[in-house]
């Protein structure tokens, strides 16, 4: 099996070859050409932050795979309107329905999974979101986010994650620009629950 893989590094001889041994003695043959990936210093630049957005938005994915949270519809009175909510009682709710309110992350992941970055990115000042101990969960770029159609796009809805250095304040997804922050617990905003 041979596969061919493009090197920026000068070092390696055109057409050269090795060998490797690859899981319970099974042999592949990899040709290595020297070709260059870019000419500039701005497209070698351009490359490398292609290959961090992919990276990044792979990440995103499998964590959405694994992890995300399964949202519920938007909490809605009998005749139809949104609910708000302060975010005790989105709390209270949701338990009582046998569900829980989704963390900061998990809204993130539902809505937006590309723009988590588990690391800062280079050349761009994203907001961090924290954890309650005062560490960095994310980094958090809105500017990847599509507006779905319908209420969820519209409300802003509370998260379970309390804002670690602000007093009585907890992180929202705001479905009308993707955007997370926070803002005093007290103030009523829309609710998803998720299931358990």
């Amino acid at each position: 099996m041979k596969f061919n893989i493009l090197s920026p590094f000068s070092s390696f001889k055109p057409d050269s070859s090795a060998t490797f041994v690859v899981m319970a003695g099974t042999l592949i043959s990899v040709s290595v050409r020297a070709e260059p990936v870019c000419n500039t210093v701005a497209e070698c630049e351009q490359v490398i932050t292609t290959a961090q957005i992919q990276i990044s938005a792979a990440r995103a994915r499998i964590q959405e795979l694994q992890s995300s949270a399964r949202l519920g519809p938007v909490v809605r009175t009998p005749d139809g309107r949104g609910v708000g909510m302060t975010q005790e009682e989105a709390r209270k709710f949701c338990d009582s329905s046998g569900k829980r309110l989704p963390t900061a992350r998990e809204l993130a992941l539902a809505m937006n999974p590309i723009g988590i970055h588990e690391r800062p990115v280079e050349g761009r000042r994203l907001p961090r979101i924290y954890e309650q101990n005062g560490g960095v969960d994310f980094y958090y770029d809105k500017r990847t986010y599509v507006r779905p159609e319908g209420d969820a796009g519209v409300h802003a809805f509370w998260s379970s994650s309390l804002h670690p250095s602000v007093g009585e304040s907890a992180y929202y997804f705001n479905g009308s620009d993707g955007d997370i922050d926070y803002y005093l617990n007290s103030y009523k905003l829309g609710v998803r629950c998720a299931d358990r």
